[in-house]
């Protein structure tokens, strides 16, 4: 074989090479986009999640001021339910 046939060899491998790291490279940058995505749809859901704690926090402190305005559960009913089986009463 000669040199021009060993060096024609070599390229057509290293092109070869070049070619599939090109196809793993362009795998690799495929699944890093996935990635992010994933990863900032997590980010949305977690920013989601934050909202409406805080909204149910706010809630609550509204519901507290609420009972407390009220003076207490006194307020409503003055009457403590008994449980007598399959039914409720008043004591």
């Amino acid at each position: 074989m000669s040199q021009t046939q060993q060096a024609s060899q070599l390229y057509q491998q290293l092109l070869q090479q070049e070619q599939q790291n090109a196809a793993q490279l362009e795998q690799l940058a495929q699944r890093e986009h996935k990635a992010t995505q994933i990863i900032q749809n997590a980010l949305h859901g977690h920013q989601l999640a934050m909202q409406q704690m805080q909204q149910v926090s706010q809630l609550c402190r509204q519901l507290e001021q609420n009972y407390q305005t009220m003076g207490g559960i006194s307020t409503f009913n003055q009457q403590p339910y008994q449980y007598t089986g399959n039914q409720q009463q008043m004591s």
